[in-house]
């Protein structure tokens, strides 16, 4: 992550509660008694079984509760721990060696229950009697980005997400993935929203705790300062004022520059999202627009060169990619052959028009 969100106090987390409700106290309680009558204790839970309309929910419920009557105390233990583990997301992402598998639950339960939840997201909550509960996916997501303020997405600090304005709402990216963490299913201390270039084409199904390295966790509540440096292939500077040749990989390097304590997230944080990766291609992509920026501001300003360079990487430090564009600037900024080449040309058409 480039940067954190910070957390909210919403409603919606408590639908995880009610879920855990349903493990400990009715599943984990299975007896001869029958499942209706421990979801009584739970009203939103009977409304969703006496539903005609979610079927699904009593289907699965029923199936689960009969299977677990076959668990001894201590598989009943475990699965609750298995649970709860899985469900505490900030330990995990600082302990990821600690993560305890489905796979240590009773065959015969974890397979039905892994079903379950897998489903669970996309059905339970957006069923009226739980959003009407605990409120619906966009109202909390207009919250957290009106309380974020954010622009971008922190994954990649570049890639679009919606505003509250809009239609709708950017995917949330379940960041302990469903297809490994099916409990963790609602639980929204592991959803946040993400750019679809992170979600899906970067980190998609990827199990980020199987590497066994510490990750950022998304509502860290002090996260660490993320710099970068830029450093360009002399041989290949003009290359930036030729729009006809493109920018090779081993031109162009980018260097992620944090604490070094923080080494094994930012080592998670590149390999979850493909960072390096993506900030190269947007550096090798956008550098000789960036660097027209400073020909048309020296152009209009009648300024030096040099002095164009400053006000851009200045003024620009905080727009889109500019945590990118101002350290690329600045290393092109310090090769005096092309500020010489760029004063010389400055007022050819040529240098103007690219």
């Amino acid at each position: 992550m480039l940067y954190s969100y910070q957390k909210i106090e919403h409603k919606i987390f408590k639908a995880h509660d009610l879920i855990r409700n349903l493990v400990v106290e009715v599943i984990c309680k299975a007896d001869n008694e029958d499942c209706y009558t421990k979801l009584k204790a739970y009203p939103i839970l009977v409304k969703l079984y006496d539903n005609n309309r979610s079927d699904w929910f009593k289907n699965s419920i029923e199936t689960i509760y009969r299977e677990s009557k076959k668990l001894n105390k201590n598989e009943r233990a475990k699965l609750i721990e298995v649970f709860d583990n899985n469900n505490n997301i900030e330990y995990l992402c600082l302990n990821p060696t600690k993560r305890l598998p489905i796979s240590s639950i009773k065959d015969e339960v974890s397979g039905i229950l892994v079903d379950f939840f897998k489903e669970l997201y996309s059905k339970f909550l957006s069923w009226k009697d739980v959003f009407s509960e605990f409120g619906t996916k966009k109202e909390y997501y207009d919250d957290l980005i009106w309380g974020n303020e954010f622009s971008f997405c922190p994954g990649c600090g570049y890639g679009i997400i919606k505003n509250v304005y809009d239609k709708g709402h950017s995917a949330y990216d379940h960041y302990l993935p469903l297809k490994y963490y099916p409990f963790s299913a609602v639980n929204f201390n592991n959803l946040f929203p993400l750019c679809n270039d992170c979600n899906s084409d970067s980190k998609g199904e990827t199990d980020i705790l199987k590497k066994g390295k510490k990750i950022f966790y998304p509502f860290n509540k002090s996260h660490p300062r993320i710099d970068f440096n830029v450093k360009v292939e002399p041989k290949t500077l003009f290359k930036y004022i030729n729009k006809k040749e493109r920018i090779e990989k081993k031109e162009l390097k980018i260097d992620i520059i944090c604490d070094s304590k923080f080494n094994e997230e930012i080592e998670s944080w590149d390999y979850i999202f493909e960072i390096r990766k993506r900030y190269f291609g947007q550096v090798a992509q956008n550098g000789k627009s960036w660097l027209g920026d400073v020909l048309e501001k020296q152009r209009k300003t009648k300024k030096t060169i040099q002095k164009s360079f400053d006000t851009i990487i200045d003024d620009d430090s905080n727009k889109h990619l500019g945590f990118l564009k101002s350290p690329f600037l600045s290393e092109l900024k310090n090769y005096d052959s092309l500020i010489e080449a760029i004063n010389e040309s400055r007022n050819s058409s040529k240098i103007r028009n690219e």
